[in-house]
């Protein structure tokens, strides 16, 4: 029996030994020809969000190379470009594939960029001094740097060029250009400049007759001007309106003008009461300040020009002329108007700032906030990168007016200044080139987001002149995830 026991034991620690030895054989490293990449993370210091940055793996065929079956070149490349001003100096890089025994970064070129070896084995979290790489073209023959990976097995390797890129622009910045300098060369008494369907109407006025000069969008140039038929031989364009892809106009009389093209032109008679001035296109209707029979100065609007609708007495301090108004999709979806400055029934130059949501329930952020109260008559507003801009100039009496460029970022709340360093008004290309400070200017946007300002007056000189401009983060194209 002793003997028996003393044998079962033996038999028990063989078998536990052996299972110890499977145990063991399961934690074995698998071997793999995968080579492929599979993430790169960056870091420095000086730039904490540099961690965010996304790489991903790409091919394309190099074009060099005029073989039978395409050469494919494989990258590694952040194709939603890091912030301007970023520095790559001192850069942590970890590499990962899917299986590797062994990683090679090499750098070409590395005379111009010391002291860097040719070839550095990676272990991961290596510092680079990786400055002035990104603007490089990392899929040709000189290219700055590769990494080379080797599968687990040994066998298998892959190498990828690698791009950074970094934007080379201030995204911030607007880059002005002065695209005419004269369009017109009549003298002109009236001008107001519109956009209909992408394409710009300048209308002018000489005293006598009237024209039409269409800008093309895309050049900043006019065809040949072409007088207008059907307007008054002194008219003003001061209110000149688009509705339903119409244009429209006022003259302080019982009269409205139309036209689809801004050469001919309509004119409807309201027998309700005289206008004084159109002011926006809002909410599917147009609308205008109108002074009733009994004297009274009232809101109106319409939904074809023709039938009018009172809306309400305004307040003594609405303007009723030569004030600033837009009409603009607020950050929430809603529609919103703005109208800010002008003149009273009297005359008088205002420092209001009216806002609505309805067209006729109406608020008066100047009560509470003053700073538009130097601003001229003749004033422009735009909608521009969930920003409303005013231009225009400042109210002096005598002299050479000063620009008045401002930046809302409440809706028209408050107004601060434009920061001169990013948003200068004068020719990128031309720095001796510089916009005059004016009012009666004409300010609109196109499609691809291009700031157009068009003419205007100062206390001595009349310009018909197109100047051009556009935010610089607006030109990137979206990265689609």
């Amino acid at each position: 029996m002793y003997i028996l026991h003393k044998n079962s034991l033996l038999i028990l620690f063989v078998a536990l030994f052996f299972i110890a030895c499977d145990e063991k054989k399961d934690t074995t490293k698998v071997i793999s020809s995968n080579c492929n990449f599979l993430s790169l993370s960056i870091s420095n210091d000086s730039f904490p969000n540099l961690y965010k940055t996304i790489f991903t793996a790409d091919s394309i065929i190099d074009t060099t190379q005029h073989t039978a079956v395409p050469v494919k070149i494989f990258t590694i490349v952040n194709k939603d470009s890091m912030d301007y001003g970023t520095s790559l100096k001192h850069v942590k890089m970890n590499f990962r594939f899917f299986s590797s025994s062994k990683a090679v970064l090499s750098f070409l070129n590395t005379a111009t960029i010391p002291p860097m070896p040719t070839d550095t084995a990676l272990k991961g979290n290596e510092i680079f001094n990786l400055d002035n790489m990104f603007n490089l073209i990392n899929t040709e023959s000189n290219s700055y740097v590769t990494i080379t990976n080797t599968a687990s097995d040994s066998l298998y390797r892959k190498s990828y060029f690698v791009k950074f890129n970094i934007h080379k622009v201030q995204p911030e910045e607007y880059r002005w250009y002065l695209n005419e300098k004269q369009l017109s060369f009549h003298s002109i008494i009236s001008q107001k400049a519109v956009i209909v369907n992408n394409k710009i109407s300048y209308l002018v006025n000489d005293g006598t007759n009237s024209y039409l000069y269409s800008i093309d969008t895309n050049t900043s140039k006019s065809g040949a001007e072409i007088q207008t038929t059907g307007l008054p031989s002194n008219c003003t364009f001061r209110d000149l309106t688009v509705h339903n892809g119409q244009l429209f106009l006022t003259q302080g009389d019982a009269n409205i003008y139309s036209s689809t093209d801004g050469v001919t032109w309509t004119k409807k008679t309201v027998d309700a009461f005289i206008f004084k001035s159109l002011i926006y296109d809002f909410g599917g209707k147009l609308w205008a300040v109108v002074q009733s029979t009994d004297t009274k100065y009232r809101l109106a609007n319409s939904a074809d020009g023709t039938i009018w609708m009172e809306r309400g007495e305004l307040p003594s301090n609405y303007p009723v002329s030569d004030f600033a108004s837009l009409s603009y999709i607020s950050r929430n979806g809603s529609e919103k108007g703005i109208v800010v400055g002008g003149v009273d029934k009297n005359g008088s130059p205002l420092r209001t700032n009216w806002n609505t949501e309805t067209g006729y329930k109406l608020v008066n952020f100047g009560i509470e906030n003053n700073t538009l109260d130097s601003l001229d008559l003749g004033a422009s507003i735009i909608s521009y990168d969930n920003k409303l801009l005013i231009f225009g100039a400042n109210r002096i009496s005598t002299g050479i007016a000063k620009h008045f460029y401002r930046v809302s970022m409440d809706e028209g709340l408050s107004w601060q200044r434009i920061d001169n360093k990013l948003n200068i008004l004068r020719d990128y290309t031309d720095t001796t080139k510089i916009y005059s400070p004016r009012k009666y200017q004409s300010v609109v946007m196109d499609a691809s987001k291009h700031i157009f300002i068009i003419g205007g007056k100062d206390n001595t000189a009349t310009y018909s002149d197109i100047w051009t401009g556009k935010l610089n983060r607006l030109y990137f194209r979206p990265i689609v995830k």
